[in-house]
């Protein structure tokens, strides 16, 4: 375990002793009182109370995939993974003050490890304050299919941050954030985010970022890092989400890079993602997307285009199935195209 991953455990571990101290209610207590069965009956998908301060969630997916025609060869793959493992415990320190943190398997990096480890301190109704390894709002990245849009392949950024947020009465919404990078370890990087709800059927954002290539487009695509003269590359976040009705979502996002970067000789890349759902019953969500890349080199296999379906069944509040067909085109790779078919099993509660 790294440094930063024994420090928001330690956070956690003297954030529980605080509130065992102060609240002798506990879920031993529980079950000494025969509450369990009580409990249970009370879990909701993500809003599981062991206490009245202390908040337990997970999330699980399993995902299966058939291409026909792999990227570079001309060979079908097919594959059965467990895709990710969220395990989440929310702590009420105070009335304004908590603390979440989030441990998680990636199937990617075949890891188990802290996702996320924050405070969040509210002074008052508009003004809040993050402090720890925390997911920085550049990039919406909001979709219903199965497959993560390239726009969050590209640019997410969970780095150990200083953040403040302010709000206008839920209309406008502004924040800055100081963080540090694996590529230069230490509080260099800032990061400034603006949220518009001009309806309550239409919000859109603007995002900028002082490097767009230190978050995992580094991380996932390339094996070496940058030299000590590595040149930060500043990037920029649109997006946009129209809800005309409660059935129906639209979502589109663009992210890119406002300069060369040196390390992917040159390249100033670009991605961009749309997407809509339907919500045909109260079960089944019909979604569709298409995205794109430019500019990409090797990265990401350079697929230029992608696009396709998918349709979602809820089984019940805590499992839901999922089947999604996708086509890609790619960039300076001789083949038509592939054809990808996926299925998912998700569970949350």
């Amino acid at each position: 375990m790294d440094k930063k991953s024994l420090i928001a455990s330690f956070a956690a571990i003297q954030a529980c002793a605080l509130l065992a101290a102060d609240q002798p209610a506990t879920l031993a207590s529980d079950v000494k009182e025969g509450k369990v069965s009580n409990l249970l009956e009370s879990i909701e998908p993500g809003n599981m109370m062991i206490t009245d301060y202390i908040r337990l969630g997970v999330e699980a997916e399993f995902i299966g995939r058939y291409r026909e025609g792999s990227v570079q060869t001309e060979e079908s793959q097919d594959d059965f993974y467990f895709d990710t493992l969220d395990i989440s415990l929310d702590i009420n320190v105070s009335e304004n003050i908590s603390f979440k943190t989030v441990f998680e398997y990636d199937d990617y990096e075949d890891d188990f490890g802290v996702d996320t480890a924050q405070f969040d301190i509210k002074l008052n109704d508009n003004l809040s304050f993050t402090v720890g390894k925390a997911y920085i709002p550049f990039g919406r990245f909001s979709t219903d299919m199965i497959t993560d849009p390239f726009t969050e392949d590209f640019a997410e950024i969970c780095e150990t941050t200083v953040g403040a947020t302010y709000n206008f009465d839920d209309t406008l919404i502004f924040s800055a954030w100081l963080y540090q990078t694996d590529i230069e370890d230490e509080f260099n990087n800032y990061a400034l985010t603006s949220e518009f709800r001009t309806a309550d059927w239409l919000s859109f954002g603007v995002a900028f970022v002082s490097d767009i290539a230190a978050g995992y487009l580094q991380e996932r695509y390339f094996e070496t890092q940058p030299s000590g003269n590595y040149d930060q590359t500043a990037g920029i976040n649109v997006w946009f989400a129209l809800t005309p009705s409660e059935k129906f979502r639209f979502y589109g996002e663009f992210i890119g890079a406002l300069d060369n970067i040196d390390f992917m000789g040159g390249e100033t890349p670009r991605a961009w993602s749309f997407d809509a759902s339907y919500d045909a019953t109260d079960v089944v969500t019909v979604a569709a997307r298409y995205e794109g890349a430019s500019s990409f080199g090797t990265a990401m296999h350079y697929i230029s285009s992608r696009f396709g379906g998918a349709v979602k069944y809820a089984y019940n509040d805590f499992i839901t199935f999922g089947v999604e067909y996708m086509f890609a085109e790619y960039e300076n790779i001789e083949e038509d195209g592939s054809h990808e078919f996926a299925g998912s099993v998700a569970i949350e509660f």
